[in-house]
C-alpha cells in the first residue's frame, strides 16, 4: 500500500500517460481517482483503476491498539521487516506469533503502509513485522476472550476460515450465545459470518423474523449501514467463487426472502429506498459488481413495489439507479429470448 491523497475524479488524461487501451466500451477501464505520492519516487502520481477495497482504500483514522500492548498476530499474514524475520514467520510451527506493538500508522519513506510494527522474540533475538489490516483476523491482544474476539471478527466482517479457526482453536460453543451471535451477525451485515452460521453451525438465518416490525432476513440486512458491503459478497461469490467453496443460501424452494413482505407490505429493496440508502441501492441494480444478473432478486411485482416507493421519495439519483436498471433489464430480456429462439 502506497500513502496517497486523492487529488483528481475521473483522470482520463491517465489513460494515455501509463498505456491505458482506449475505452470502447462499457465496461472498459477509465481510472477512477488520481492520487499524489506522498512520498515521491519516479512518478508523483498514481491512478486507481477500480473504487473497491482491492485498489484504494482510506487511510485509518483510528486504532483497535496502542504503541506497548501485548498482541498475537497472523504469521502468515505479517510482513517481516527483514529476510530474517520473514524466514521466521514463515517457518514458525504457530499460526499466530506473540509480539508487542512498537508504532502505529507506519508510514514511512521506502515502506509500504502498515497499521501497526510489532516485535517479535525468536530466542534470545528480536525481530519486527507489519501488520496490513486492523482486524482479528490479523492482530488481536494477547489476552482477548474468545467470545469478544468471535464478536470483533463478525462486526469486520472477517473470513469464513478464520470463524472456523476461532471456534475450533477455543473450542466455543456458539450455541450457548446463538442470538447474540445472529443479532451481531445481521447489525453488521457480515456475509461472511452468515455464511460460517448457516453451512457449519447449522443456523437457517433466513429464517430470522422482527416480531414487531414483520422484518424478515433481507428486511434487516436492508437496515444496516452494511448493507451494500453485503450486497457487493453476495454478487461476487454468485458469480466467482471457487465451485467448491461455500455460500450464503439465500433462495430455495422452501425460503423466498428477496419477495417477503414486512408489516407495511415492503419488500427489501423498499428498506433501502425508506432509508436513503442510494450507496447500496446502486450496489443492488448494478450489473457490473451489483444483482442485476440475478433474476431471482427482481420479479415484476417486487419492481412494481420498489418503483412506487423511489417516486414516493421524489429522489432524483435513485430514480436514475432505478430507471438504468429497468432499460438494462429490458435489453437482457430480449438478449435472452433472441438467444433461446435460435437454439
Amino acid at each position: 500500500w502506497i500513502p496517497a491523497s486523492v487529488s483528481t475524479f475521473w483522470p482520463v488524461d491517465e489513460i494515455e500517460k501509463q498505456g491505458f487501451p482506449l475505452p470502447a466500451a462499457a465496461g472498459d477501464q477509465v481510472p477512477h481517482y488520481r492520487c499524489d505520492k506522498l512520498f515521491i519516487d519516479d512518478y508523483p502520481c498514481i491512478a486507481s483503476p477500480n473504487d473497491d477495497d482491492f485498489h484504494i482504500r482510506r487511510r485509518p483514522t483510528s486504532f483497535r491498539f496502542k504503541v506497548g500492548d501485548n498482541v498475537t498476530f497472523n504469521s502468515m499474514r505479517a510482513r517481516g521487516n527483514t529476510a530474517a524475520a520473514v524466514n521466521h514467520l514463515r517457518r514458525s510451527a504457530a499460526a499466530w506469533t506473540n509480539g508487542k506493538i512498537i508504532l502505529v500508522d507506519v508510514c514511512e519513506e521506502g515502506l509500504d503502509y502498515a497499521v501497526y510494527e510489532c516485535s517479535f522474540k525468536v530466542a534470545a533475538k528480536t525481530y519486527s513485522c507489519l501488520i496490513d489490516d486492523d482486524d482479528d483476523e490479523h492482530i488481536a491482544l494477547v489476552d482477548a476472550e474468545p467470545r469478544e474476539r468471535l464478536l470483533d471478527a463478525i462486526e469486520q466482517d472477517c473470513s469464513r476460515d478464520h470463524f472456523l479457526y476461532l471456534a475450533s482453536h477455543f473450542n466455543i460453543d456458539v450455541a450457548a450465545f446463538r442470538d447474540l451471535v445472529m443479532t451481531k451477525a445481521i447489525e453488521f451485515a457480515s456475509y461472511n459470518a452468515l455464511t460460517w452460521l448457516q453451512h457449519d453451525c447449522g443456523i437457517d438465518v433466513r429464517l430470522v423474523r422482527d416480531k414487531v416490525s414483520g422484518d424478515k432476513f433481507l428486511h434487516m440486512i436492508a437496515n444496516s449501514p452494511f448493507a451494500s458491503r453485503f450486497i457487493r459478497k453476495v454478487a461476487e461469490n454468485s458469480r466467482y467463487r471457487p465451485f467448491d467453496e461455500a455460500t450464503l443460501n439465500l433462495v430455495d424452494y422452501g425460503n423466498r426472502p428477496t419477495t417477503e413482505l414486512n408489516n407495511n407490505g415492503e419488500v427489501w429493496l423498499q428498506s433501502l429506498v425508506r432509508r436513503g440508502d442510494i450507496k447500496a441501492l446502486d450496489v443492488a441494480f448494478s450489473p457490473n459488481c451489483g444483482l442485476a444478473w440475478e433474476d431471482y432478486f427482481f420479479f415484476g411485482d417486487v419492481l412494481e413495489l420498489v418503483a412506487g416507493s423511489i417516486k414516493e421519495s421524489d429522489n432524483p439519483i435513485m430514480q436514475y439507479i432505478f430507471d438504468a436498471f429497468s432499460s438494462f433489464r429490458t435489453t437482457y430480456q430480449q438478449l435472452d429470448a433472441l438467444s433461446k429462439s435460435s437454439r
